[in-house]
């Protein structure tokens, strides 16, 4: 659904998504009204971009993995730094080197 909004439409919606404030959300959105927030929340395809926002924010497994990320990051970040892994590719995957002792 956020594939049909413009560019501004669909930052008022990242915007709007963190705290609920229509107003404060056009405003950082870029929108030189910033009374427009409100009229932005009468359009059907706004509206829908906000509920499916919400659905997947308030997931409890997107919370879970999020926490895991967070817990797992510092230590990995370690091991890159000591050179036991490395990170690879576009989405940034981690390999183990060939080089270390397979006992980590």
């Amino acid at each position: 659904m956020i594939e049909q909004l413009s560019h501004k439409q669909r930052r008022f919606v990242e915007e709007y998504l963190i705290d609920g404030n229509a107003t404060g959300a056009a405003d950082r959105a870029g929108y030189s009204d910033s009374g427009y927030g409100r009229q932005l929340l009468s359009f059907p395809n706004v509206r829908d971009a906000i509920q499916e926002g919400q659905v997947t924010k308030s997931s409890p497994w997107i919370s879970v993995a999020d926490f895991w990320l967070q817990q797992a990051t510092p230590y990995l970040e370690e091991l890159v730094k000591k050179g036991h892994i490395t990170c690879v590719g576009p989405t940034r995957s981690v390999q183990k080197r060939e080089s270390i002792d397979h006992g980590i």
